[in-house]
């Protein structure tokens, strides 16, 4: 009977979703290496994790990576149309990306694996870095299989309905999740505020935070050399929390409380 499956409320949960954006060298991926969890997967979208020389927890992280550039390894192809009307026109990448499709891959291999470990799952937090670098692996992928020179509307749709299906999926982990995300600014035409989002195409990343417990903003280093970061929206800045702490602070463990 469906009532049957009516609980009450946890007094803790038992893991938390973290979505951290801010420009580069913000401090997302130092806050996101603070976690106190002693088994780390980093999902390295970006490639730069082993080329950090500073990094708290290392011992306590393990790394995947696609293996797999944007481009062509052996040549540079640029992507263009001489005729908006003919996107199949002009120059088209003529090597598969395969980034995303490794990383869809890699997740749902990670799921299976919790739902094989029983109580004992593999890892206790999974970091995605970047959901930007994902974001472009998609897209190539996309102009490659259509075989066009540039991102079409429809393709757009293609593109948004892929990104929040992954994003559904890796939010379905059962640990500690973590994406990592650039920011992108725009100029609110009505109000002349500057709008700072996640770094995602389209209206997605006006909706971003949404989908996590967490989602704060990386600010930078103040005059200290503190990494500040805000957990609020507030400034036309997107951001949220669900506990009780200062609209801004200070980057550090603590958070993970």
């Amino acid at each position: 009977m469906p009532l049957d499956e009516i609980t009450p409320i946890s007094d803790k949960p038992l893991f938390k979703s973290y979505l951290f954006y801010g420009p580069p060298g913000s401090g997302k991926t130092t806050l996101a290496a603070m976690h106190p969890s002693k088994h780390k997967l980093w999902l390295d979208m970006d490639q730069k994790i082993n080329e950090m020389d500073v990094l708290p927890n290392k011992g306590s992280i393990h790394v995947w990576t696609p293996g797999e550039p944007l481009g062509d390894p052996e040549q540079i192809q640029i992507p263009w149309s001489p005729d908006p009307k003919n996107v199949a026109a002009g120059t088209i990448p003529v090597r598969k990306p395969r980034g995303y499709e490794k990383l869809v891959g890699m997740t749902n291999d990670l799921l299976k694996a919790y739902r094989n470990a029983g109580t004992a799952p593999p890892y206790d937090v999974v970091v995605l870095d970047t959901l930007t670098s994902m974001s472009d692996h998609w897209q190539r992928l996309l102009m490659f299989t259509h075989k066009v020179s540039f991102m079409t509307e429809r393709l757009w749709g293609i593109y948004l309905a892929g990104m929040l299906e992954y994003i559904n999926g890796f939010l379905q982990l059962p640990c500690d999740r973590i994406i990592l995300c650039h920011e992108k600014r725009r100029i609110d035409e009505d109000t002349k505020q500057d709008i700072v989002r996640p770094s995602v195409a389209g209206q997605m990343g006006d909706n971003l935070v949404r989908h996590f417990t967490e989602a704060y903003y990386l600010k930078g280093r103040d005059r200290s050399g503190k990494y500040t970061l805000q957990t609020i929206t507030s400034d036309g800045i997107a951001a949220r929390t669900s506990m009780k702490i200062d609209p801004q602070l200070s980057a550090g463990p603590d958070i993970y409380r």
